[in-house]
């Protein structure tokens, strides 16, 4: 959370494109510094511990993590499904099919999104269009997250939820592990932008310490 600018800096930072809402900013690392200053330091997106100044305000970051400790699942399912955005990053409902039905029984399975941009997988608990408190306190509470790379595995980042993300750019590496992860989550970074199910499979038993049944 952040203090309220008067108005005069509320008009300079709009002035500058920075986007303050409700004094939160959930993903705002990426929009912390100017496109001048991202060519200057070679890099697209800041770190979170990076601040910015302009005049005589300077802005640091203070993430809160988000939700609390409740009753959550073994493994959380983004199934990404959109289609007028990177359509190329979404798996076919076929593949997360077989990714399921090839994980033990035994583990308590859900899937988050918002319909119709992500798909519930048959053998999980139905968990589209929650609220985002109930779903920060879900991932809270949860031991790990899988899906391609997208706003709610940062998401599972801000809530300190292990996660298995995969991306074919090798920049996102960094934004996933560190750059994006003030909490220091656990994450499994794939370079690929459609790795087979088997590959994500064989992570999850790997990390998760599943034994074949």
């Amino acid at each position: 959370k952040i203090l309220k600018p008067n108005k005069s800096l509320v008009d300079d930072i709009l002035k500058k494109k920075k986007m303050v809402i409700n004094n939160y900013d959930l993903f705002c690392p990426k929009m912390m510094i100017s496109s001048r200053e991202r060519k200057r330091k070679k890099t697209l997106f800041t770190h979170y511990k990076d601040s910015y100044s302009f005049k005589n305000f300077n802005y640091k970051q203070n993430f809160i993590k988000f939700g609390k400790k409740g009753k959550g699942y073994d493994l959380i399912i983004h199934a990404r499904s959109r289609k007028h955005v990177r359509p190329a990053c979404n798996w076919s409902r076929k593949k997360w099919d077989l990714l399921v039905n090839g994980l033990p029984k035994n583990i308590k399975i859900a899937s988050i999104g918002m319909a119709p941009d992500a798909l519930h997988i048959k053998g999980t608990d139905n968990l589209l269009n929650l609220n985002m408190k109930k779903l920060c306190n879900i991932m809270c509470s949860s031991k790990w997250m899988i899906g391609p790379q997208s706003g709610p595995t940062h998401l599972a980042a801000l809530c300190k939820l292990k996660h298995i993300v995969w991306s074919p750019l090798e920049r996102n590496r960094s934004r996933c592990l560190t750059d994006w992860n003030p909490f220091g989550a656990d994450c499994e970074f794939i370079l690929n932008r459609n790795p087979s199910h088997e590959k994500i499979k064989n992570t999850i038993f790997e990390k998760m310490g599943l034994q074949n049944e």
